[in-house]
């Protein structure tokens, strides 16, 4: 017992208690983590969906618990989705946890229940099964869209990257630009670029040269 005593001195029991703690608290995050990226099942009413660059639906934004939260669906799924909801509806989903670059929470939908019961299951695409995109900006379609933000809209992981105004039309400024205009909703946005129209007959401005006098690149 002497020799053990002396061999192991009070310093190094320190250190290894200090080295099982450590050992200890990782494994614990090690197992932690994977359950923050289990599926989870949320329920919300729709009240909107959020669009892609290119101005197809991408996701949907629903009040769950009093929050906004974001779920993503893959674009080939988007026709079926948008079909089958609207806005207003009471809904179901089962999703997984996402970073959030943005002030709400944001989901990767695995599986939809509808108002009416009718569940959609997100399918990998086909070979060849492509989303359906708007028309795309011809050479030298560059006009001026001017009107009023009703809506913010958030890129895939939540940061504000565009604006839907009252009047239907998507404007698309990526994360960058939207913090150069500092958009928020009720601003007045006069905007320059090449427009294209959308699946559902608006506009969207995908690319535009300058907002409010401000260049975007």
């Amino acid at each position: 017992m002497k020799v053990f005593l002396e061999r192991y001195s009070w310093p190094h029991w320190a250190t290894a208690l200090m080295l099982t703690g450590l050992l200890v608290s990782a494994m614990q995050s090690a197992w932690a983590g994977p359950h923050d990226h289990e599926p989870q099942t949320l329920k919300g009413v729709v009240e909107r969906f959020n669009y892609s660059p290119k101005g197809g639906y991408e996701s949907v934004l629903i009040e769950s618990a009093d929050k906004l939260v974001q779920v993503d669906f893959p674009p080939h799924m988007a026709a079926e989705v948008t079909k089958a909801v609207a806005t207003g509806d009471q809904i179901s989903v089962v999703a997984v946890a996402e970073k959030s670059k943005g002030d709400h929470s944001v989901y990767r939908l695995q599986k939809l229940t509808t108002a009416k019961g009718e569940e959609i299951v997100m399918l990998k695409p086909q070979p060849g099964e492509q989303p359906q995109p708007g028309e795309q900006p011809k050479p030298g379609n560059v006009g001026k869209i001017e009107g009023v933000v009703k809506y913010l809209n958030y890129a895939r992981h939540g940061e504000v990257n565009g604006a839907v105004l009252e009047s239907g039309d998507f404007v698309h400024l990526g994360p960058h630009g939207a913090e150069l205009v500092k958009l928020a909703i009720g601003q007045k946005l006069s905007v320059e670029g090449a427009a294209a129209t959308m699946a559902d007959g608006h506009l969207v401005i995908e690319h535009p040269s300058a907002v409010n006098g401000v260049k975007i690149r």
